[in-house]
């Protein structure tokens, strides 16, 4: 599950110009104003709540798109007969002991890197779902 983050932490993970920083400011302002000026049983209340819902959604979708990609790729980098993995475990049949320990640790990582990213498709697609709910 995702863990929200600090508002304090939060501050400065995005780098922005200042301009664009008060441009940001005025439009969340203005929303803000617009917003509150709305009756929350109105159907208008709703829409403008459904805009700020929709907001982030094409790019979080693009996001779980693009990790979903990397997983329909073919996994030859790791594959013991063929690609990178062959190289490696070639390496460790053959080479030394620190060759082999030396391979041994580009597998583990490479198997690593894949497992992340299985986890995190599946994170952003849950996070796709909830913000399209």
């Amino acid at each position: 599950m995702l863990q929200p983050v600090a508002a304090a932490e939060a501050s400065g993970l995005v780098p922005l110009k200042s301009e664009e920083t008060n441009e940001l400011d005025k439009r969340v302002a203005q929303f803000v104003d617009e917003l509150a000026k709305l009756d929350s049983n109105s159907p208008e209340f709703g829409k403008k709540v459904d805009q700020l819902t929709a907001m982030g959604r094409k790019e979080i979708a693009e996001a779980a798109g693009a990790s979903n990609r990397f997983l329909d790729r073919p996994v030859k980098a790791i594959d013991k007969d063929s690609g990178i993995g062959a190289d490696l475990t070639e390496l460790r049949r053959t080479g030394g002991v620190v060759d082999a320990l030396l391979a041994d640790h580009a597998l583990f990582h490479l198997e690593a890197d894949l497992r992340w990213i299985d986890i995190t498709a599946a994170r952003l697609s849950t996070l796709a779902e909830a913000v399209r709910s």
